[in-house]
């Protein structure tokens, strides 16, 4: 399977969250599955394994997601033909690639690896910005084919808020 991978952030990173999607990407490759990897940045030794798309990024925290969820959706655009699934680690503006992908019938997996809610209290984002996000959420789960979760608290979070229809999986990590 040809097999789309949004990061939203540079795999060269020491950090949890990068050596989450490493494994996976590893594991996918492993299996055989084709891989185009979006992100700003991959370790070497994957880069020989899978295609590389590097996606700019911007300096300021706040316009960063924005900025990769719109390079994203443009270079999907073009090379949708080439791929059978969109799978993406949730972030703000992922609706803008998903949007693409489901206009050219393309199926999504969003993967979510924390509660939203517990996420904007710890940043303790405001109001307006937590109304932002969730209709971001909103949107996002509503273009997804289906969504997978780390734990059965996100799945009930994600179900309750957002997937009625059932569309949640649980893969441990």
């Amino acid at each position: 399977m040809r097999i789309a991978y949004l990061a939203p952030f540079d795999l060269t990173e020491a950090a949890g969250h990068v050596a989450h999607v490493v494994g996976t990407l590893r594991d996918l490759v492993r299996r055989g599955e084709s891989i185009t990897l979006y992100a700003a940045g991959c370790p070497p030794d994957l880069q020989a394994c899978l295609r590389f798309r590097r996606v700019p990024t911007l300096g300021w925290s706040g316009l960063t997601s924005v900025a990769f969820g719109a390079a994203v959706a443009a270079m999907l655009a073009r090379e949708l033909g080439e791929i059978d699934l969109v799978y993406t680690r949730h972030f703000k503006s992922v609706t803008l690639p998903l949007g693409v992908a489901r206009t050219y019938g393309c199926p999504t997996i969003v993967e979510v690896n924390a509660s939203f809610e517990n996420e904007r209290r710890i940043r303790d984002i405001g109001w307006l910005a937590w109304q932002l996000e969730a209709s971001d959420e909103w949107a996002t789960f509503r273009l997804a084919s289906a969504t997978v979760v780390v734990t059965t608290a996100i799945e009930r979070e994600v179900t309750r808020r957002y997937h009625p229809s059932g569309k949640v999986v649980v893969v441990e990590n």
